[in-house]
């Protein structure tokens, strides 16, 4: 029906209509897959019609979505600059959650790149009192950012403190957003890990594996994400404990992992660009 819409409004020149739905149906495609590239072209074509509209919540919407399957495919320096078109289009609307939303990414594609200056200055905006009127997935991303932030930065206890939050924003959110609540836990299990405090991993790998097939969990490109985050760190010691923890926790959660291996096997559905 998207594919529809999208076409008839293309054809009758209704161009916020065109990308309305262009829009809809990229988002539509990178929650089904994140790694499927068909909707990032969808979501550029919906970028280039929306370049000249006023419609920010929409071009928000876009710029979001094309840096997250840019995430999911490693490509975290381009995601870059949608992630920061999101951020002031979410601004202009006054969104202030899909304003955190996008900082967040953008605090965690600058420590995957080791531009530490700049995703310091991203987190800054992730201040105390903004995220206290924030909920759920948005509040729990954004503190996860903040604690790898203030672990890049070696502030070993306020990295503690904003994992702690993170586990409560997750404690109130629907685990239907079964990425974020993976990633928190996947999070916690290195924590401990840099801290000699997890003696059994392959328990805590386990229960995260069946969550991740009974919640239809697709956010396999954070294990990668992690990974490039903890080999950047300055603590050599804390960087590998976290790393060898990682590398079984990717073995069953990564892109690698037999479930991401099946999910790529299945039919995808018909799109037309």
């Amino acid at each position: 029906e998207l594919e529809r819409a999208e076409r008839i409004a293309a054809e009758t020149g209704t161009t916020l209509l065109d990308a309305s739905a262009a829009t809809a149906l990229g988002t539509l495609l990178v929650s089904e897959s994140p790694r499927d590239e068909r909707g990032l072209l969808v979501l550029e074509r919906a970028g280039t019609l929306l370049a000249h509209s006023d419609a920010p919540s929409l071009e928000h919407q876009a710029e979001h979505h094309r840096a997250t399957v840019l995430f999911a495919l490693g490509r975290w320096a381009e995601a870059l600059t949608h992630l920061r078109a999101a951020r002031d289009a979410a601004r202009a609307e006054r969104a202030g959650d899909l304003e955190l939303l996008s900082a967040s990414f953008e605090v965690l594609a600058n420590l995957a790149i080791g531009d530490l200056h700049a995703a310091y200055e991203a987190a800054a905006l992730l201040g105390d009192s903004r995220l206290s009127t924030t909920k759920g997935r948005t509040a729990a991303l954004a503190w996860v950012a903040r604690a790898l932030a203030s672990l890049s930065a070696s502030d070993h206890e306020g990295a503690e403190d904003a994992l702690t939050e993170a586990e409560a924003r997750m404690r109130e959110a629907d685990r239907s957003s079964a990425d974020v609540y993976i990633l928190v836990e996947v999070l916690g299990i290195i924590f401990d890990a840099a801290r000699g405090a997890l003696p059994d991993l392959v328990g805590p790998a386990t229960n995260l594996e069946q969550f991740a097939e009974e919640h239809g969990f697709e956010g396999f490109f954070w294990l990668d994400l992690l990974g490039a985050i903890v080999a950047r760190m300055s603590d050599a010691d804390v960087s590998a404990k976290m790393a060898r923890a990682l590398t079984l926790l990717d073995s069953v959660l990564g892109p690698q992992s037999r479930r991401a291996r099946e999910r790529r096997s299945d039919a995808p559905p018909s799109v037309v660009l």
